[in-house]
């Protein structure tokens, strides 16, 4: 509809006020139409899958390595995440931390059969082979895809002495329409053993770091929120708590964040969290120093949402977005 003001000049008072009302209808025709958003799309991009909503980038899926001569290379992992104001959240190959990736999950321990294969964490003998990307194309909340990925390692080979698959990965990652102050983005990680028995754990020491993680820049004016108010990071995890914040001044004078959520059905939930102020990761621990067994028959399933939002934490409802995200078939359905 054409939303051009009204010429009213030389008419009489009634065709005015008839003017007028289908002006105003127009207008709010208009309003309607320009308030509807783009859909989100994923296209296949150079270097992995983007997804976006009209003009604005959402995050990239990196199905192969950046670099894959650099030191710490890896496959498998979102770069770029971006922020509600369009700049862009996580960092790749930190000078401080190189094995750390935009959002991603990983393992130090690593074993197959009772022998250490590598370590998932700092990609040492470890490597992400993902098999298909497929997008899902009858979503209804947005757009999906879903990965399947093969875990190797040169360190467990087959009689022809190739590195043989020890772990498959079926990794899903949803975008869901913003609302008018934030996103969500649901991440879900199946994890099935391919071989007798295969273990996975966290750091070997107090701090336990291991599983879904996520590299954010962390300008100086960063701030921790978890469901009981402010947070402060420790050198060691802090108490478990279903969902934490963390939002900073990321461009211009308004802030802006990043709420990492845990489904409740996830093998420790609420889980301890690692949170650090500068120069590392946030990580939602899992399973700790402790290495767990995988299953082969029903694969061991990891599920987080991400909420990309406006302000700071205490502007969003996380409490009820938790809630709903966690309630029955909530990873499948568009938040409110």
């Amino acid at each position: 509809m054409d939303c051009a003001l009204l010429d009213t000049t030389d008419l009489t008072l009634a065709g005015v006020l008839f003017l007028l009302v289908v002006g105003l209808l127009g207008v709010l025709g208009c309003t309607s139409e320009s308030a509807e958003r783009p859909p989100v799309t994923l296209q296949e991009h150079a270097e992995g899958y983007l997804f976006t909503e009209g003009r604005d980038s959402i995050m990239l899926y990196r199905p192969r390595a950046r670099f894959p001569d650099r030191a710490h290379a890896r496959s498998h992992y979102i770069h770029p995440l971006y922020g509600w104001d369009g700049t862009v959240l996580t960092e790749d190959f930190p000078a401080d931390h190189p094995h750390q990736h935009g959002i991603f999950w990983a393992w130090h321990q690593v074993y197959v059969n009772g022998e250490r294969v590598g370590d998932g964490w700092t990609q040492a003998d470890i490597g992400w082979a993902v098999q298909a990307v497929e997008p899902i194309e009858d979503d209804r909340a947005g757009a999906a895809l879903r990965a399947r990925v093969h875990w190797t390692s040169p360190r467990w080979t087959g009689t022809n002495g190739q590195p043989t698959p020890f772990v498959e990965e079926t990794m899903t990652l949803r975008a869901h329409p913003a609302t008018e102050t934030y996103r969500a983005i649901d991440v879900r990680i199946e994890l099935r053993a391919l071989a007798e028995d295969v273990r996975l754990g966290g750091s070997e020491d107090e701090k336990g770091y291991g599983g879904f993680s996520a590299r954010v820049r962390l300008p100086e004016d960063v701030r921790f929120v978890g469901p009981d108010g402010p947070v402060e990071p420790t050198v060691t995890a802090v108490a478990p708590r279903p969902w934490v914040d963390v939002s900073a001044t990321y461009a211009g004078e308004a802030p802006s964040g990043l709420a990492i959520l845990a489904h409740s059905s996830g093998p420790d939930y609420p889980p301890p969290w690692i949170l650090r102020r500068e120069a590392s990761m946030q990580n939602a621990k899992y399973p700790g120093a402790t290495p767990v067994r995988l299953p082969r028959d029903e694969p061991l399933t990891l599920r987080y949402r991400l909420i990309v939002h406006q302000g700071h934490a205490g502007q969003v409802p996380l409490a009820r977005l938790h809630a709903e995200y966690t309630a029955a078939g909530a990873e499948d359905e568009e938040p409110e």
